[in-house]
């Protein structure tokens, strides 16, 4: 696929994310879709690996009632903000990412806070989330599984058209495991407690926790995923 034809593909499915969402009743005047997807196709394009995180939901403003308002602005436009690099889920899909294609490991990087650069990786990968709808801070995962069947064709598509060489799930692979793999399809490797591993084709899929868990060391947690990938 050309830069081109990419940047084209990810404008059609812009427009499918918003029209799925009035569709499905999920919009109204003061609350819009998310699209997520890819920064800079380019160099996306030209990254090796290609790296695409699923998280899954995003996140924006409530008024204080409790009426959802927000959304209708593109996810990766916040990579531009001054203080991106402070975004606690953020951070670890940095390191990650950064860690993969420059092949260095936890402990050979630099911390964010000291060169913000980092940040740019944001715009060399795919990142996208399985509701595009506005959510709070935290998600339930029978919701999730809701939204999962409303933006399904999307989700498949956007993978489709990314085709990434390395898929990071933050806690999310059980919405997609049956449609990308199979269900009963085992792990070729398991890192108990921290991550599992599988592999269709040229593709790998990292069931991992989400990017901003506490069940482990964030060390650990990059560390998890770098050295399975470099």
């Amino acid at each position: 696929m050309t830069k081109e034809e990419l940047i084209a593909a990810q404008a059609n499915i812009e427009k499918d994310i918003m029209l799925c969402a009035e569709i499905n009743h999920l919009s109204t005047p003061e609350l819009k879709a998310i699209p997520d997807g890819i920064y800079d196709a380019e160099k996306y394009l030209s990254s090796s690996p290609r790296i695409l995180w699923i998280l899954k939901e995003p996140y924006d403003d409530f008024t204080p009632v409790g009426k959802p308002c927000g959304g209708g602005w593109s996810l990766y436009e916040a990579y531009d903000n001054e203080d991106a690099w402070k975004n606690r889920t953020w951070q670890p899909m940095i390191y990650i990412s950064y860690g993969i294609l420059n092949h260095l490991k936890w402990e050979d990087m630099s911390y964010i806070r000291g060169d913000i650069s980092m940040v740019d990786v944001l715009k060399q990968i795919a990142y996208i989330n399985v509701s595009k709808m506005p959510a709070l801070k935290q998600t339930i995962d029978s919701d999730l599984y809701e939204y999962y069947t409303i933006w399904r064709s999307i989700l498949l598509k956007q993978i489709e058209v990314y085709d990434p060489q390395i898929i990071i799930f933050g806690n999310t692979f059980k919405f997609f495991k049956d449609d990308l793999i199979g269900n009963f399809v085992e792990p070729t490797k398991k890192i108990d407690g921290v991550v599992h591993i599988y592999k269709k084709e040229r593709t790998m899929f990292f069931d991992a926790y989400h990017p901003n868990q506490k069940a482990v060391g964030r060390g650990i947690y990059v560390n998890s995923i770098i050295e399975n990938c470099i």
